[in-house]
């Protein structure tokens, strides 16, 4: 058997649970909290991952091995445990629950470990059990605010993580795609690790630096942001960091943050809409500067 077989099998299960309770629930707020969730792995995933090198998926589905390796994380970070994170929120489940399904989880991990495509460096599998009770439980009680809590940390966290999550997966299908190496810093012996682990750095600056210009309605301040980004651009390129032309930076790099920016403003407005009922920041948050 094909080792992506089991992957894929992971990503189609998902998707089926993903799309049964969207029909069931009918509540846009679980979209809202899915992204959350995704963002909040990507994190979690960056320095377990990425950065310590706790593990190694082998699903032998892409040509470069790194990319390989990531596409591995993303089945469990963007589907696999999202997913269940949020079936646990929508139907509010008990700890007994959550328990059961982190054991399942566990299991599931022990069966691509005796498959060998999935190996542990320092992981163990109980550190995963672990994880994932914390995380439903996080799921569970999130959604619980996004409903009843009109409160800026939690909008913030959400819009966040939320947009964290939407470019970090652009920015992977465009690295997996072009087999481009962005970066370089010498941090790691791989090259396509080490213009990964630099690439996130530099999209989850780019994004927050967006997503605050956006919940403050500078938008002057986002062009700003964009231009100013170009200038740190050429002085990373003439360091040798920065491994692509300044026509790039000027053109691609500009198109891919302005489409970060447009986005940030639709999930600003879908967040608004949908868990507070408003597209007034006044009226949603009317006892705090916002």
């Amino acid at each position: 058997m094909p080792h992506y077989t089991a992957f894929f099998a992971l990503i189609i299960i998902s998707t089926a649970v993903l799309l049964t309770v969207f029909i069931r629930k009918k509540d846009k707020k679980l979209v809202v909290l899915l992204f959350f969730i995704i963002g909040m792995a990507y994190i979690l995933e960056y320095v377990v991952f990425v950065l310590f090198e706790s593990y190694d998926y082998d699903p032998d589905f892409m040509t470069n091995e790194y990319f390989d390796n990531l596409f591995g994380s993303l089945t469990s970070q963007a589907f696999a445990f999202p997913i269940m994170a949020m079936v646990v929120a929508a139907y509010q489940l008990k700890f007994r629950y959550i328990l059961f399904i982190s054991a399942m989880f566990m299991g599931i991990e022990e069966l691509f470990l005796h498959w060998d495509i999935y190996t542990h460096h320092w992981w163990k599998t109980v550190y995963t059990g672990v994880l994932m009770t914390i995380g439903f439980s996080i799921s569970k009680i999130w959604y619980v605010w996004l409903t009843e809590r009109y409160m800026t940390f939690v909008h913030y966290a959400t819009f966040v993580l939320g947009m964290i999550a939407i470019t970090s997966t652009i920015m992977f299908m465009l690295l997996a795609y072009f087999h481009n190496n962005w970066f370089y810093t010498g941090w790691f012996g791989s090259a396509t690790h080490d213009s990964v682990n630099a690439t996130i750095i530099y999209v989850c600056i780019v994004t927050i630096l967006l997503v605050w210009s956006v919940a403050k309605e500078f938008f002057v301040g986002a062009g700003m942001i964009i231009a100013g980004l170009r200038i740190v651009d050429i002085l990373l390129i003439h360091y040798g960091v920065l491994l692509v032309s300044i026509t790039t930076s000027l053109v691609l790099f500009t198109l891919l943050q302005a489409g970060a920016f447009i986005l940030s403003v639709m999930l600003q407005n879908f967040i608004m809409k949908n868990c507070y009922g408003t597209s007034k920041k006044d009226v949603a948050f009317p006892a705090k500067n916002y």
